[in-house]
């Protein structure tokens, strides 16, 4: 039987939903919170900490180049979405967007 390797996703900000889907992620076996991202460093540290993510990065395009994120949750504000969806899939990343 061959083992498939968890997807390792990437959030991109660390506001309210942001914690609602990292928690989730944790029930999903074919999941792992690889990488967390904000526009301030310390507030993705704290985030990273709490939910066990490896990868920390002060920018959301340094993020986007970490080649072993392969999902991208978006958690920006609403008017946001559009803009990194664009940046995301230019990366070559694939992407969870709600609304």
């Amino acid at each position: 039987m061959t083992q498939i390797s968890p997807v390792r996703w990437g959030i991109l900000a660390c506001g309210k939903i942001a914690h609602e889907f990292a928690a989730a992620l944790k029930d999903c076996p074919d999941s792992v919170l690889h990488a967390v991202s904000s526009r301030d460093v310390r507030r993705a540290q704290t985030f990273a900490d709490l939910h066990q993510a490896p990868r920390v990065y002060g920018s959301y395009e340094a993020m986007l180049a970490d080649s072993e994120v392969e999902a991208v949750y978006i958690a920006t504000l609403h008017p946001l979405h559009l803009e990194w969806i664009a940046h995301c899939v230019q990366a070559g990343k694939h992407v969870l967007c709600e609304k």
